[in-house]
């Protein structure tokens, strides 16, 4: 009879051992790897989350433009902004005596609607330049394009709302740290930027505004109005915190506001305004704008003056009206320190707008360094800054340009 062979119970109890060891070690190794995948996972989450509330924030959306495309800055702090985006208003029935009657005030001083066209049979919106007429005083204002459109067109215009009679249209972005919310005010509307992701937390928003040095300009109140601290921001830098199970993701992003400043439309004038202005070498454009509700008897008084410098550039410039055309009456310049040193009495249309680069003639009192000219007026280096003294007229804008 042969003799039946098996395992000793030490050699089981080893097998068990061996498999326990195997077993937790697979566990293990398996723990890691889902740890691994988990934590990828939530890095893509957090990156695609933070991409896109910056995009929303600085682009907007399907509905609105975002704070790339302000053109007028109202407010800012350092868990909000506000701001300004142009209008969209649409006529597909087109109005029988030619006059667009727009359903907002366009902001005095700001330039005429972006107009266009898309005819009959076509798919395309064109660009067409448009008048506007009325508006003064609280009149009724309209567009006009100066030439008569044929029924089945459509036409669109894009423009600077007057958010002193429409202050619903003054975009606010603002962070609730309490709620952990980014909100977007607007036109009566309230939105709340969804995540997404209920395991994704917002912790922290930050507004920083720089000027085109990319210097922080201060909103405090420390050195400059608050009037003064707007027109000097040229971009925001927005920082962002979001906080998921395992990782924290830091979002930063650059926002240049390309309707602003001296890239853009310029700068409606105010009185007691300051506006950095290059020096006499550097400078290229120096011109006033969208000359709106023009009276007789009106006037604009600037001054340019430098930090650590006496001397002082200073122009009236006496305004009126003929019809509903800008003139300029009468130029006064004086240099250095109060001298009379330039005047002009032929009135001059200010349809077209007015260069403080070209002062009469010879060009030896105007701001720029002509070339080939002695000029009298210089101002070289940094801190050059003009000041608004008066400026009496619903709205002019002046257009800076290094």
């Amino acid at each position: 009879m042969k003799s039946k062979k098996g395992l000793t119970l030490i050699e089981v109890m080893v097998a068990i051992s061996i498999a326990a060891i195997l077993t937790i070690g697979i566990e293990r190794l398996l723990e890691a790897a889902l740890s691994s995948w988990g934590i990828a996972l939530e890095e893509v989450s957090l990156s695609r989350l933070s991409e896109d509330t910056m995009q929303r924030i600085m682009e907007g959306d399907y509905q609105f433009s975002g704070l790339r495309d302000a053109v007028e800055l109202i407010d800012v702090q350092e868990n909000s902004v506000t701001f300004v985006p142009m209008w969209t208003e649409v006529f597909e029935t087109l109005p029988k005596d030619g006059k667009f009657h727009l359903k907002k005030r366009i902001r005095p001083g700001a330039p005429p609607p972006i107009s266009e066209i898309k005819f009959k049979g076509s798919s395309d919106f064109l660009v067409y330049p448009v008048t506007v007429k009325g508006g003064s005083g609280g009149s009724d204002q309209y567009v006009e394009f100066g030439f008569p459109l044929k029924a089945g067109a459509v036409v669109r215009f894009n423009y600077h709302p007057d958010t002193k009679f429409h202050p619903e249209l003054a975009m606010r972005y603002e962070w609730d740290s309490k709620s952990g919310k980014i909100s977007r005010f607007y036109n009566k509307t309230v939105t709340d930027f969804s995540l997404r992701d209920e395991s994704v937390k917002i912790t922290s928003v930050e507004f920083l505004y720089l000027d085109g040095s990319n210097q922080v300009v201060d909103i405090g109140g420390k050195k400059l109005s608050k009037a003064n601290a707007l027109i000097r921001i040229s971009s925001v830098r927005i920082n962002l915190e979001l906080r998921g199970k395992q990782l924290t993701k830091r979002a930063i992003s650059l926002v240049n506001l390309r309707a602003l400043g001296k890239g853009g439309q310029g700068v409606i004038l105010a009185k007691d305004l300051e506006i950095p202005l290059p020096d006499s070498k550097q400078i290229r454009l120096l011109q006033l704008i969208n000359f709106t509700g023009v009276q007789e008897d009106q006037m604009i008084e600037l001054k340019v003056t430098q930090f650590r410098s006496s001397q002082v550039w200073h122009l009236k410039l006496y305004l009126g009206a003929e019809g509903a055309i800008p003139v300029l009456r009468r130029l006064e310049v004086f240099y250095p320190r109060g001298e009379l040193v330039f005047e002009g009495e032929d009135p001059v249309s200010l349809e077209s707008g007015f260069d403080l680069l070209s002062l009469g003639t010879g060009g030896y009192y105007d701001y720029d360094d002509d070339e080939g000219v002695s000029d009298k007026v210089k101002f070289e280096g940094t801190q050059v800054n003009l000041s608004v003294v008066r400026s009496d007229p619903e709205g002019v804008t002046l257009i800076v340009r290094p």
